[in-house]
C-alpha cells in the first residue's frame, strides 16, 4: 500500500510541476523518484525474502549447537551454517517445504520484530534536553 501510494505522490507531483510549466523539476522529480522507490521497493523484498530465513537459520543453529556444543552456541558463522543447511533441505521437500518456507518467513518477520522491539524497550527515555534542564544530583 505504501509502495503505491509514493507511486501516486511522485506522480502528482510531476503532474503539478508539469501544469506549473517547470519542465526541468518534472524530469527530477521522476529521475530521482521512481528509481528511489525501485531500490526501496527492491530492498523491501530482498528483505522480506532473506532476512527471516535466516534470523530462523541462525535461530535453529544455536539451538542445535546449544544442546551438542554449548561453547559454539555463541558464535554466529557455524550456528548459520548449520541452520541454513537444515533449512534449505526441508524446503526443499516437494510439498511440504512451501509450508515450511512460509512459516519460516512468519517465524522470522516475527523473531526480528520482538528483537527490534526488546531493543527499544532498552533504550533511555530521557533525551539529552532533559538532563541539560535537570540538575544534578547534589555531593555531599
Amino acid at each position: 500500500f505504501i509502495l503505491f501510494f509514493v507511486l501516486g505522490v511522485i506522480i502528482l507531483a510531476a503532474i503539478l510541476f508539469g501544469a506549473l510549466t517547470l519542465g526541468e523539476l518534472v524530469g527530477a522529480v521522476l529521475g530521482l523518484g521512481l528509481p528511489g522507490l525501485m531500490l526501496a521497493t527492491g530492498g523491501f523484498f530482498l528483505m522480506l525474502g532473506y532476512l527471516p530465513q535466516a534470523m530462523i537459520a541462525y535461530l535453529g543453529g544455536r539451538w542445535f549447537f546449544r544442546k551438542v556444543r554449548p561453547e559454539a552456541a555463541e558464535k554466529v558463522f557455524w550456528p548459520v551454517m548449520v541452520g541454513a543447511l537444515v533449512l534449505g533441505l526441508l524446503m526443499a521437500v516437494p510439498v511440504l517445504g512451501g509450508m515450511i518456507e512460509f512459516v519460516a518467513v512468519i517465524a522470522g518477520l516475527g523473531a526480528i520484530i520482538l528483537l527490534v522491539w526488546e531493543s527499544l524497550k532498552k533504550t533511555p527515555k530521557t533525551s539529552a534536553a532533559v538532563e541539560a534542564i535537570a540538575p544534578p544530583p547534589a555531593a555531599e
